[in-house]
């Protein structure tokens, strides 16, 4: 899912030589003895003609990002064919937007040496950026103080809201579709994030937001039952965890005999959908007295809650308190998010022709909170910077054209909720959530085997471990 950024090789050479050198950019120098700077490669990505570089990421600039380190110039070899030890400077500058990165090596005669040199970023200069801007990267050589040779390339900077989805180097097409994790930004300066998740505790059944606190928490649900097993409940459970059923009966008109209330593990729970007959981890009859068990399960997965009413006929009212399914918790969570922004009055923009275009401007989750509007893209990375903000696992869904959110039912689980946000303005989550997991499984079912065109589930707690952090403000 992670690329290692490409390094585009630009071959322009600088010469420290005895006479005037040309080599492309470099300035002519009289310096003494012999050495050569090799050629650059920067951090940069081909668009429309143009090297550009992708300000979202520069905050990951000089960190570790799954096993490789993100520099803005790759370490340059220097040569000294002289007989002679030599002392270099190097400097490398990009005005207005870094502060100048030197470095100073001593290189044996006849040796070369490789020099990591990097300009620290200026991310405010950078982060003003609303478009395309050229600018040079500088590098200067220098021995005891005296210039010997520089070199200047031009390159784009991009805006900070300019995200790069991937590009055609020879015969391959380069993924960078997991980078846009950057986006999904928890915190912003204006607590705009937090503020949309207090209006959504306001839709919550809790009256608060508790992310995956949902294990602990009880639920309370009547319904009646005719003669037959019913199944009351499908939620997802974790193994080690406890998990407590309390049944009342209210009423059982012409029963024969009581109704009775199973657990059924996963497995149990297949085999009872598809007509057998598997025993319950727990069962009970629901007497005038009621029933009650708990069971501290050793799978996770989904179970069944079942009623089953024996006898010739008999309708039966009973009321069931029982664990909240983690999906269960977690939908309802994703629900009340949505409808916060339902009745915020997020609109949905269409933005023809510019999903996955090579590369694509999208907002910022409190941009997208300012103006009241997104695309499909800049929704999800609203949802999924909530999410974060809960502290859940959240997973941004790409498929042809096309993205949306997804939430794990706890941490670490396979992701199996899914939620169109581009249907905010509807106010209907239940067909939200049914329209996301149609269109999921039917891009699965394709099974076409092009990266570009199977569904794609961006887990960004796995990029955050990774090393892909949101972009600072």
């Amino acid at each position: 899912m992670y690329v290692t950024p490409r390094f585009l090789s630009i071959s322009l050479f600088a010469c420290l030589c005895a006479t005037a050198c040309d080599t492309g950019d470099a300035e002519p120098t009289n310096a003494p003895g012999s050495l050569t700077l090799g050629s650059r490669s920067y951090f940069v990505l081909p668009a429309n003609g143009n090297q550009v570089f992708p300000t979202y990421l520069a905050h990951l600039i000089g960190k570790d990002l799954a096993g490789t380190t993100l520099r803005v110039v790759q370490p340059i070899s220097i040569s000294n064919t002289s007989a002679n030890p030599r002392t270099v400077t190097i400097r490398v500058s990009i005005p207005g937007y870094a502060v100048d990165g030197v470095t100073t090596v001593s290189i044996a005669g006849g040796q070369t040496s490789t020099v990591d040199v990097q300009p620290q970023l200026t991310l405010p200069a950078l982060y003003a950026l609303t478009a395309p801007v050229s600018t040079q990267v500088v590098v200067r050589a220098e021995e005891s103080g005296t210039p010997i040779a520089s070199a200047t390339d031009t390159v784009m900077l991009a805006p900070r809201n300019t995200v790069f989805w991937g590009f055609v180097d020879g015969d391959a097409l380069v993924d960078l579709r997991a980078f846009v994790a950057a986006f999904v930004m928890p915190n912003d300066p204006d607590d705009a994030v937090q503020t949309l998740l207090t209006e959504a505790a306001g839709h919550s059944p809790m009256g608060s937001m508790v992310g995956y606190q949902y294990d602990s928490q009880l639920r309370s649900e009547t319904t009646t039952i005719p003669v037959g097993g019913w199944l009351l409940a499908y939620p997802t459970y974790r193994a080690g965890q406890t998990v407590s059923i309390d049944a009342t009966l209210y009423d059982c008109a012409n029963c024969q005999f009581y109704p009775s209330i199973a657990l059924l593990s996963p497995s149990q729970c297949d085999d009872w959908l598809e007509g057998g007959s598997e025993f319950a981890l727990r069962s009970a009859n629901v007497t005038d007295a009621g029933a009650s068990f708990s069971a501290t399960l050793t799978e996770s997965g989904r179970y069944c809650i079942v009623a089953g009413l024996t006898g010739q006929t008999g309708i039966a009212t009973i009321s069931i308190e029982r664990n909240w399914g983690l999906d269960e918790g977690a939908r309802t969570e994703l629900a009340a998010i949505f409808d916060a922004l339902h009745a915020r009055g997020l609109v949905y923009v269409n933005v023809p022709g510019s999903f996955f275009d090579g590369s694509q401007n999208v907002k910022l989750p409190a941009q997208s909170l300012g103006t009241g509007s997104s695309n499909c893209i800049d929704g999800t990375l609203l949802f999924a910077s909530a999410l974060e903000a809960l502290g859940m696992e959240p997973g941004i869904v790409i498929v042809p054209g096309h993205a949306f959110v997804a939430v794990a039912p706890y941490p670490g689980a396979p992701f199996s909720i899914f939620l169109e946000t581009t249907m905010v303005a509807s106010g209907d989550s239940d067909s939200a959530f049914e329209a996301a997991e149609e269109r999921y499984w039917a891009e699965a079912a394709r099974a076409i085997t092009s990266p570009w065109t199977m569904p794609l589930i961006i887990n960004v707690a796995k990029a955050r471990e990774l090393g892909l952090t949101p972009m600072p403000f």
